[in-house]
């Protein structure tokens, strides 16, 4: 062979005139730089095409959402191949750290790691030893991974169930709570799981008792009945909600909202039963965000009746019309039953209803192919739809189930970037403007260039016959993370109109989404460094999570709020436990147990964070115990292991500790409950309406299978 003769390492991937250019190329037909250009696009005969990206909603200006594809085929067997295409995320990540391992590098090392499996799988045979753990995982749950809890089938998190970091925590809480036959050779676990029994009886007791207090808030008086707070205190409350969720989720024109709410104060009996409605949920919303409103406890009873009797007056037939105003209700609403927990753990079921009604009304429409109508209604749709389109993606995450819409289903463009001030009934045309200013839009325009990617994500990991590639995995969260450091550019050169709250909230709707992305790799990663990068993101992504920026506010929703305020902790708890047992594990097995000691202490003190909220939840009236329990369990365990006491003992004495604790802590709140003579007790106003709806993280937590 002539050694002269050059020959190329790699297929081309570029178009003939990217290559002769040397510009990126995006690899479509034609691509983005010859269409610039009107240049002629064409590819070579060996040029090796990348799938097609996905479609994308008309007007949006996101590039290259991922598109789904299995890695493996009919032809090559099912086995899973990984293509050294796979991993070309490596360019857009933050290396803004000198202290901490490159991106480049590590996803470069990853690659190589790609490239070389793929040498070893050129046969199409895939080994499937401990050694060589497959790139692929089923995210969908097949008929043997099916669990019902209270009706329910199980979320994402049933990996965990499988961990063997995991197992003497999950053991010794069954025998402690489940299995009252089991008996110890040790004495002293003997006794100590006794006790836990006993006080586990007295929680549900504890528990039970304060439920039956519970009982359910009339609401069926009528719209114009419902108790009000005093205008002072509506003010205020209403004012919080525009100044924290309004800019993400775009439900209200400001000027019409406030001129309605003008005329209820002046002549509430001349106010409709939406715009009533409307008003009392903003203000409900807006106490989620205040905790000064936590010692008045009418307003509390006020709160809950408010979103009750929106949920009868939604569900009413023949009651409203179905218009913008209806759906203006209906999102108030579903955001009102996160913030304050009521039902929040629900909320992909009434969002299927949501998205019914808006497409009944044709808000899957861009205005312009409709009848002609004023440029207020026009944006206003084009807002209030986007709007129910993240709440819907949100609550599919949440809820493990498809989001029931894609982007093929709706044509409605982008709203204008402008400020409510700019449109009124008289605007014959509102002009947008540029992206780098910051309008009362923008923070929904974020959102939205990045909706393609989430939504593809979230029908990967909750699709019902979907194939979860690693391929997929680290394309999506790196247009996830390009979309995190473009929002913390955007963040930065806004600083002085965006709050904190608003920071943390935008930062939260996408960092959420890497964790069940990665969770099902990393779980591999001890045995398969090819998955370590898959550790690193989603352990990171739970330490944004519960170390936000300083805010009053988002604290408090995620101590309060459920839905996806409570799903995101859930996440991030799942991670970092998972990370502390393991990194412990793997430094006592290579001797650096305590030579390095830095990356423990911090993941035991988010351990610690989370377990303070836990323990807040259960004082604001929460009656499901269990995570306090684990945590203190998985701490036990850790420091048995680092000072080298027996582990078994260790998690008994914590778990029996820890349920005493518990115990306290409810006869405490039940103390202040017996004590209000009010017919609504303190706790079951915040959360009534969730009754048999706890937060979730319980044993099931631990115990997917459903052996409880």
């Amino acid at each position: 062979m002539d050694r002269n003769v050059r020959r190329r390492r790699r297929p081309a991937l570029s178009c003939i005139e990217c290559r002769r250019r040397k510009v990126k190329c995006d690899r479509n037909e034609p691509c983005h730089q010859c269409r610039s250009l009107q240049a002629h696009c064409e590819y070579s005969e060996d040029t090796v095409r990348a799938a097609p990206k996905p479609a994308r909603a008309p007007g949006s200006t996101v590039q290259g959402a991922a598109v789904i594809t299995p890695a493996s085929s009919a032809e090559d067997g099912g086995q899973a191949v990984v293509s050294a295409d796979a991993v070309r995320v490596i360019a857009g990540f933050d290396q803004s750290d000198p202290g901490r391992c490159s991106p480049r590098r590590e996803l470069a090392a990853l690659n190589q790691r790609v490239r070389s499996l793929e040498l070893q799988t050129a046969s199409n045979k895939w080994s499937h030893s401990a050694n060589h753990q497959p790139a692929t995982a089923d995210p969908g749950l097949n008929d043997s991974t099916i669990t019902l809890k209270k009706t329910r089938m199980m979320g994402w998190s049933r990996w965990m169930a499988s961990s063997e970091e995991f197992k003497l925590v999950a053991t010794t809480l069954y025998r402690g709570v489940g299995d009252t036959s089991f008996t110890s050779d040790d004495p002293e676990v003997a006794s100590l799981i006794s006790e836990t029994r006993h006080l586990n009886r007295q929680c549900k007791i504890l528990a039970s008792n304060m439920k039956k207090r519970r009982s359910p808030v009339a609401c069926a008086t009528g719209i114009s009945a419902l108790p009000v707070p005093s205008r002072p205190v509506a003010d205020t409350m209403a004012q919080h909600y525009f100044a924290s969720f309004e800019s993400s989720y775009r439900v209200l024109h400001a000027p019409s909202f406030w001129n309605e709410y003008e005329q209820y104060w002046e002549n509430p009996e001349m106010s409709s039963e939406s715009a009533r409605l409307k008003i009392l949920l903003v203000v409900a919303i807006g106490s989620g965000v205040n905790s000064h409103i936590d010692d008045d406890i009418s307003f509390r009873d006020m709160a809950v009746q408010w979103i009750n009797a929106a949920g009868l007056w939604l569900s009413t037939p023949g009651k409203h019309q179905l218009d913008i105003p209806d759906l203006q209700v209906h999102c108030l609403t579903m955001l009102a039953r996160q913030v304050l927990s009521v039902g929040g753990d629900l909320i992909w079921i009434s969002m299927g209803s949501l998205i019914h009604k808006a497409m009944q009304i044709a808000l899957h429409r861009d205005p312009k192919y409709l009848p002609p109508m004023k440029t207020l209604q026009a944006e206003l749709r084009r807002r209030l739809w986007f709007t129910i389109v993240e709440m819907t993606v949100q609550a599919s995450l949440d809820s493990s189930m498809p989001p029931r819409i894609t982007l093929d289903e709706f044509d409605t463009e982008p709203p204008a970037n402008c400020n409510d001030e700019d449109l009124d009934d008289t605007a014959q045309r509102v002009t947008s403007k540029l992206k780098e200013v910051f309008t009362s839009t923008s923070m929904q325009l974020v959102l939205l260039e990045t909706l393609p990617t989430r939504l593809a994500a979230v029908q990967l990991i909750n699709g019902l016959h979907s194939e979860l590639s690693y391929s997929n995995v680290l394309s999506l969260s790196s247009n996830l993370l390009d979309a995190c450091r473009v929002l913390d550019a955007f963040t930065k050169t806004h600083g002085r109109l965006m709050t904190p709250f608003h920071r943390n909230l935008l930062d939260f709707l996408h960092r959420r989404f890497l964790i069940p992305l990665h969770c099902p790799f990393a779980s591999q990663a001890k045995i398969n460094q090819l998955f370590h990068y898959s550790r690193r993101v989603i352990v990171d992504a739970s330490m944004n999570i519960i170390s936000p920026e300083p805010d009053e506010g988002f604290s408090r929703l995620l101590t309060l709020g459920g839905g996806l305020f409570r799903e995101g902790l859930r996440y991030a708890c799942s991670a970092i436990t998972m990370e502390l047992i393991v990194t412990t594990e793997m430094q006592q097995a290579d001797g650096t147990l305590h030579r390095t000691s830095q990356q423990r202490e911090l993941l035991k003190k988010a351990a610690k964070d989370i377990r303070k909220i836990s323990e807040a939840r259960i004082r604001l009236g929460e009656t499901n115990v269990k995570l306090v329990p684990c945590l203190d369990m998985f701490l036990a365990q850790v420091e048995a292991i680092e000072t080298g006491l027996d582990c078994d003992r260790a998690v008994a004495q914590a778990m029996r500790d820890s349920f005493q604790h518990c115990v306290q802590l409810l006869e405490e709140r039940e103390a202040l409950t017996s004590a209000d003579s009010h017919a609504n007790s303190d706790e079951a106003l915040i959360w009534d309406g969730q009754v048999e709806m706890d937060w979730d993280v319980g044993y099931e937590f631990l115990f997917p299978t459903g052996d409880f």
